[in-house]
């Protein structure tokens, strides 16, 4: 799942970037429900704080959710290691390419 999320990535930044396009400009041609331009064709109005937890409250729900479910999949190694094996999470998997990059930057840096 998450090679192939990492395989599409780019085209989903494609994707973002031609909704912003053409977001920027409608709005050039639409008001805004909001602030001044709010009427009630845009719908009913919400409080500020509750609208302010219901746009927030995605973000935090998906990231809590992917910290619980794949926490140990992506751990990260110690900067100070320097052999691949160290380079293992608490269930015995390997990331030696994880490692190994992450010993090129530390060698950069001289940890």
């Amino acid at each position: 799942m998450i090679n192939y999320l990492l395989e599409h990535f780019d085209w989903l930044l494609v994707g973002m970037t031609a909704t912003a396009v053409l977001v920027f400009i409608s709005l050039f041609f639409v008001d805004a429900g909001y602030g001044k331009f709010y009427t009630n064709k845009w719908g009913p109005a919400v409080h500020n704080k509750l609208g302010w937890v219901m746009m927030e409250a995605p973000s935090f729900i998906l990231m809590l959710a992917f910290y619980i479910a794949w926490a140990d999949k992506a751990a990260m190694v110690p900067l100070g290691s320097s052999s691949s094996s160290n380079c293992t999470t608490s269930t015995g998997r390997s990331y030696s390419r994880c490692c190994s990059k992450v010993t090129a930057v530390c060698r950069w840096l001289s940890c």
